[in-house]
């Protein structure tokens, strides 16, 4: 029985408490990560516009300033999103792991069962089980029992399914995070490379202003 509860209440944060935190958390860092994008871009534009009109070198060198905080704002919320991501892995591991623990004691416990039950049946069916109590009360309660254990024996194999399945999303689950965090280090790779380029541009600019000040 104390099994069958660690196994609801894992199923219970599994579902309930751990899925709702991790969707929410996740949906606030992608949308920090897109109103950064969306700052980055509309940066770009302006840059565009200025060396086209050309524009003071000096107006230029601050939309690079606000182009490089704001890549590097990009690069803390991906790097924030791997960290989520590598908790998440490590939670859902860990999952795994007692998961597989419980579904290796749950087989035990059947496969005991059965035997026991095999046993029995060897030295007495059910008829004659029943049969050869000593009274109405001795039967009553031995009718009882034998369907007790039936009703047990399907709920342990149902629990052996149930560990099963769930086991199985959270392997998924775990493959998905993986992948996850295998795109969001690209990712953060790709922007690392933006910013080195933005603070060459930087200098460029800083060295244009020098120039036209002398």
């Amino acid at each position: 029985m104390n099994r069958l509860i660690r196994i609801s209440i894992l199923f219970l944060f599994v579902f309930v408490f751990s899925g709702v935190l991790f969707s929410q958390t996740k949906s606030e860092l992608e949308n920090k990560k897109q109103k950064t994008l969306e700052e980055i871009n509309y940066t770009n534009k302006l840059l565009k516009q200025t060396r086209e009109s050309q524009k003071e070198s000096y107006n230029n060198l601050q939309l690079i300033n606000k182009n490089i905080n704001s890549r590097q704002d990009l690069i803390n919320d991906i790097n924030s999103e791997v960290v989520y991501v590598d908790e998440r892995i490590k939670e859902t591991e860990l999952i795994i792991s007692i998961m597989e623990e419980d579904l290796v004691i749950l087989k035990e416990d059947y496969a005991e069962m059965i035997r026991i039950a095999w046993k029995n049946t060897n030295k007495y069916n059910d008829i004659m089980f029943i049969l050869s109590a000593e009274d109405f009360n001795q039967t009553y309660l031995r009718l009882k029992y034998m369907q007790q254990l039936a009703d047990f024996r399907k709920k342990q194999f149902m629990a052996i399914n149930s560990v099963k399945a769930v086991l199985e999303i959270q392997i998924l689950k775990l493959s998905d995070a993986k992948e996850e965090k295998n795109s969001l280090l690209q990712e953060e790779k790709k922007e690392a490379q933006k910013l080195t380029e933005e603070q060459r541009e930087k200098e460029k600019a800083l060295s244009d202003l020098k120039s036209q000040e002398q």
